[in-house]
């Protein structure tokens, strides 16, 4: 995060827009905070809780054709 910091803006603030440059720092930041992966921090507090027994930041191998399957239907 410190090395984050550091980084120089690509345009001066309020004349552009760029989406999701926050998120990164926000899963280090829940990463830290929690102890957890940020894989295991949403799977306990928000896919489960919810039902989302498909949902994941990662396509387990297994599940590959059924991806394959639905590009191409």
């Amino acid at each position: 995060m410190e090395a984050h910091a550091h980084i120089p803006l690509c345009a001066e603030p309020g004349t552009e827009y760029e989406y999701h440059v926050g998120y990164p720092v926000m899963g280090v930041i829940i990463e830290q905070i929690s102890g957890k992966t940020l894989e295991e921090f949403f799977q306990e507090r928000i896919f489960r809780p919810l039902g989302m027994k498909d949902t994941s930041f990662y396509l387990d191998k297994a599940k590959l054709t059924r991806f394959h399957d639905q590009l191409y239907a």
